[in-house]
């Protein structure tokens, strides 16, 4: 899966403290980054459909032209979703579920977590109570954004089981329910006909609309620029913040009401973040607000040595062996890529603490490699899928602490498998 969810702060290849047991992404920005262009929530994942979206089939096309004729409704849809989307795409990815399925609140209930049809359905996945009953949630729970994405995408996992991961089946087993979808396959098998979805005559119009919609909607995020559409900017950055952070503090720091912070962040249920560095979302004035005002204090010192080594800051922490930190002190250890050259600078006294890539690499029976940037919704599992090696090793090959933890804009050295080294050549 990939995940998405969604902006790169900082990039560069300096990581002050090698022996970190507790960091924290260092939220500070530059007059550029005051400035800089955030795209669409949408062009955050749109790379990562796979899928075959059926561009040929005139009722896709059909729906295109209806969704081209009405870029209003896909940029009120795509606000609403905006504080929702970045969870979904990486609970999608948890599951490795196809990122496609994102889409289903934008048909379902254009992203509308208090969304009611007439026939009871409920929130952002409209959830039957029936259905929500099945798999552990409350009636009311359905507007519950975490709870009912649990509850519909284990849904859709069951779903894919029945149905082989055929996704446009499952997809509108979905709407009419899995009995509707099996009785339309036997009905076609007992006739000696095909049993895909486009063979399925018997369908309710309804549903084969639905799935029409989803495929139409997602050729269009695809490629906005074949459609001559342009997706909404986003309105939210997201930004990392400390393990067990206080809402009420950040919503001042930030300027902006707890109410605010979570409502934007339906993962949020207590009055910290949890025990970890925590992605938040936040409208993108007050965001950079939050990150000047805690903009670190040993920044002056790691600027100066990046500028030395011709490298730039990525992470600092806030712990080395237990011990916090509250700024660059002498004798901290500073790990430097084996990119940056050394030999001529000044600062003998941090050879000792370089840790090399060669070293990190040897016998790995690699002969090339690539930087990658992190994406948000990224995880160690995809990243190790998409180049075909241990994430055990891109762990070791970039000093990653026991808890892997990416963020958006990461630079990882990934060294790649010879016979991909050779194919990538």
């Amino acid at each position: 899966m990939k995940p998405k969810t969604l902006l790169p702060i900082i990039l560069g290849n300096i990581v002050l403290g090698m022996a970190v047991t507790s960091s924290v992404v260092a939220a500070t920005t530059t007059p550029e980054s005051a400035t800089h262009h955030d795209p669409s929530p949408l062009e955050q994942v749109q790379e990562d459909f796979d899928l075959d979206l059926a561009t040929h089939h005139p009722q896709v096309q059909s729906h295109q032209r209806k969704f081209q004729q009405r870029t209003d409704l896909i940029e009120k849809t795509v606000s609403q979703a905006e504080p929702y989307l970045n969870y979904i795409a990486q609970e999608l990815e948890n599951k490795n579920l196809p990122l496609e399925l994102i889409l289903l609140p934008f048909i379902e209930s254009n992203y509308n977590p208090h969304a009611r049809s007439y026939m009871g359905a409920l929130g952002l996945w409209q959830l039957m109570p029936a259905t929500a009953r099945r798999f552990g949630v409350s009636h009311e729970g359905r507007r519950d954004i975490k709870e009912s994405t649990r509850a519909a995408l284990t849904y859709i996992n069951y779903l894919a089981k029945i149905f082989n991961k055929d996704w446009l089946l499952v997809m509108a087993a979905y709407n009419a329910g899995e009995g509707t979808v099996g009785r339309a396959i036997r009905r076609n098998r007992a006739a000696g006909k095909p049993t895909d979805f486009w063979a399925l005559n018997s369908l309710p119009l309804q549903t084969k609309q639905y799935v029409h919609k989803i495929l139409a909607l997602a050729s269009i995020i695809a490629d906005p620029e074949r459609y001559n559409v342009e997706l909404p900017k986003a309105r939210l950055k997201e930004i990392q913040v400390s393990a067990n952070t206080s809402i009420s503090q950040l919503a001042k720091t930030a300027n902006v009401s707890a109410e605010t912070i979570y409502k934007l962040n339906p993962g949020l249920k207590r009055a910290a973040t949890p025990q970890e560095i925590y992605t938040i979302w936040l409208p993108v004035a007050d965001a950079h607000r939050y990150q000047e005002k805690t903009e670190q204090p040993e920044k002056s010192v790691l600027t100066k040595l990046a500028s030395v080594l011709n490298t730039k800051i990525i992470q600092t922490p806030t712990t080395v062996d237990n011990t916090t930190l509250s700024r660059a002190d002498v004798g901290n250890p500073v790990a430097v890529r084996n990119t940056v050259d050394v030999d001529n600078t000044d600062m003998d006294n941090t050879k000792d603490n370089l840790k090399t890539q060669n070293k990190n690499s040897e016998n790995t029976n690699t002969t090339n490699y690539v930087q990658y940037q992190v994406r948000s919704g990224d995880s160690l599992y995809r990243i190790a899928q998409k180049f075909k090696v241990a994430i055990s090793d891109i762990s070791r090959w970039n000093q990653l602490n026991k808890n892997g933890l990416l963020y958006p804009g990461q630079q990882l050295i990934v060294y790649l498998p010879r016979v991909q080294a050779h194919v990538n050549a």
